[in-house]
């Protein structure tokens, strides 16, 4: 079920419509919040510059509709049941689950990156982030904001698998959600005792010298 979620929260752009299947996971994650209610929807086609867009829109307001690009009259194609990802509910339930109820996440870049809390380990607290992750992503504002908040360590919690080197160093751990987390009808469940308990000093597992650079490392 999260595998599912994820793959929605991921769409581009941010508020696309997505085609409802009315069936029991969307259904699910409207009533945790997570999407909206599904409402009526038009995809069209407009007749002079051939632009495409789709919009959630009334039966009476068909008639009204005009391309927003060059203002051309549209033709409009069978209307159908679309929902929207609510993109703060998932930031918003992680930091609680860290946190506790009322705690609240800071966005560091819109819709892609954000603080959710400090998480308290066995090597010292640990600020932890949320990505948003998804195809073709310019990474490098990501890390610039990650480097900007000068934390001496950072876990991040990323939506998918990405490539270990386009955002880690030796003070960042990258940790797919879906490795501590699950999605029920419930609710989201973070695992924090496997979460804390990735985070170890690298001395006592690798029994090197210390390196001041070298915070942390992945527990097996």
């Amino acid at each position: 079920m999260l595998r599912n979620y994820l793959h929605r929260f991921e769409t581009e752009p941010v508020g696309a419509l997505l085609p409802s299947s009315g069936g029991g996971l969307q259904s699910a994650l409207i009533d945790l919040g997570a999407m909206h209610p599904a409402k009526r929807a038009v995809r069209w086609t407009c007749k002079a510059c051939r632009f495409v867009d789709t919009r959630q829109v009334y039966s009476y307001s068909d008639h009204a509709l005009r391309c927003n690009v060059c203002g051309a009259d549209v033709d409009v194609w069978p209307a159908f049941q679309a929902a929207q990802v609510r993109h703060e509910w998932l930031p918003k339930v992680l930091s609680e689950a860290m946190a506790g109820e009322g705690a609240r996440e800071t966005e560091l870049l819109p819709y892609r990156l954000w603080r959710l809390a400090m998480l308290p380990t066995a090597s010292g607290s640990v600020p932890i982030y949320l990505l948003r992750c998804g195809w073709h992503v310019d990474y490098e504002p990501v890390v610039r904001a990650l480097v900007g908040e000068e934390a001496a360590s950072q876990m991040v919690l990323t939506t998918s698998k990405v490539l270990t080197r386009d955002i880690s160093d030796s003070s960042r751990m990258v940790v797919p959600l879906i490795q501590v987390a699950k999605l029920e009808p419930q609710g989201l469940l973070l695992d924090l005792d496997r979460l804390g308990g990735l985070v170890v000093p690298a001395i006592s597992v690798r029994m090197r010298p210390r390196d001041d650079n070298l915070w942390f490392d992945v527990s097996a």
